[in-house]
Parts: C-alpha cells; structure tokens; sequence
C-alpha cells in the first residue's frame, strides 16, 4: 500500500546500480566494438523482434544509442498489453480515493509515502525484456466541497444528518524504472529473439563507453469526481 499523506514530494524511490558508472573502463576494446556493430545491425533488420518485441527492442536500441536520454513512456499504451499494470493503477487510485474521504474541506495536494514494485515476468514478455521490474506511486490534488449552496449537487440530509460533500481528484500514476544491467549478480542469460543475452555481457559496453544506461518515466493523469457524505 502506499500509504498516501499531504504532500507535493514523490517518495524515494531506488535506482539499483547496475553496471556502475558509464565509461568506468574509460575505454573500449575493439572486439567489444564490433560486438555492438553487428549487434546493432542484427536489432535493426529483424523483423521478427520489431513486431514481437516492439518495446525491447526501441529501448535496447536507445540504450546503444549512447546518449543516457530519459525515455517518456505512454503508459496508457502499456496498460494495453498488461492487466496487471493497469490493475495497480486503479489499486492506486482506490487507495487515494479513501484517503481523501478522510480530509477536511479545501484544496489538499496529496502524495504516496512510499513506493509500490511491480513485475513484468509473467505478464507480457515484451514488457520483461524492456523493463522487468519498476516502480510506482500516486500523487496529486483533490478540491472537496461542503457548502451545499456553491453546487447544485450539494444538500443537507435529514436522513443521515450530513453534508453531502463534493470531490474532485487530479491524480497521477507515476510509473519509473531504471534501464540498466545488474552486472554483479549471478546471471544465466537469456535469448532474445534468438540472441544470448547476459547483464555482464550487456553491461560492459555501459563501462566501455559503447552505450550508456538511463531512466524511463511515465506519468498518467486522471481526473475522478464523486459524491459522499461527510460527518
């Protein structure tokens, strides 16, 4: 849970280390050089992955491109493929939802505590390779309403001796990972669309100059509008 508060900060959030910091070897081998040469031919014309694995693919390609850039993703896009990112979505807003119900009339800008973890593994394959693991939270502001003259939706109850009060809720999903290699960790490897690939093998070229590790972010906002009675 994550356990929302008042607040504008986003929670801590980790960044595993990966493959340390980019050109620790402060250079390249030239074997590891044409390594990433074909490699980078071999990703370019495969059809197969493009279609299959469309998000593996654009972010292993971006993480050989060089730059360290932050990729935006569409997180409404992902949520196609995976029912499970879409489920802890809406846990988030739920869990919002009730926390508001708890506050005062106003204008409040609310935040998650702390963060929540997902897993791709077993929901989508293209979503494992190009994340696997990530990171998530809400935030944002609700306005709440008790003065039954300001809207037409407001009244006194005799029934349940209550305001009736008004909410309305500017929520963002926020979604973050960090594209990286854990090279000092055990690794089997894996296969890529018929590719061996391993977090130490991957991982030097980061430390050899030849590609570079980076953030992906991903923001969705919502807007949600309810009735309920405070007391």
């Amino acid at each position: 849970m994550s356990k929302y508060i008042e607040g504008v900060e986003d929670p801590a959030y980790t960044m595993d280390e990966g493959s340390g910091a980019w050109c620790s070897a402060e250079h390249f081998s030239d074997e590891l050089y044409h390594y990433k040469y074909y490699l980078e031919k071999i990703l370019s014309g495969n059809i197969f992955l493009r279609y299959r694995y469309p998000y593996a693919l654009e972010h292993l390609q971006h993480y050989f491109s060089d730059t360290g850039a932050d990729i935006n993703l569409n997180l409404l896009d992902v949520m196609k493929k995976s029912r499970q990112l879409k489920q802890n979505c809406d846990r988030e807003i739920d869990e919002a939802i009730v926390f508001c119900k708890s506050l005062s009339h106003g204008r409040h800008n609310i935040t998650s505590s702390v963060v929540s973890f997902g897993y791709f593994i077993s929901d989508d394959s293209d979503l494992f390779y190009a994340i696997g693991g990530y990171q998530y939270w809400g935030k944002g502001e609700v306005i709440i309403n008790d003065d039954g003259k300001s809207h037409s939706a407001y009244s006194y109850t005799t029934n349940h001796k209550s305001l009736l009060r008004y909410y309305k809720l500017r929520f963002k999903f926020v979604f973050f990972d960090r594209y990286n290699w854990n090279v000092n960790q055990p690794d089997a490897g894996v296969r890529f669309g018929g590719l061996p690939i391993s977090d130490r093998f991957m991982g030097s070229f980061h430390q050899q100059c030849l590609a570079r590790e980076y953030n992906i972010h991903g923001v969705l906002e919502i807007e949600k509008e309810w009735h309920d009675y405070g007391f």
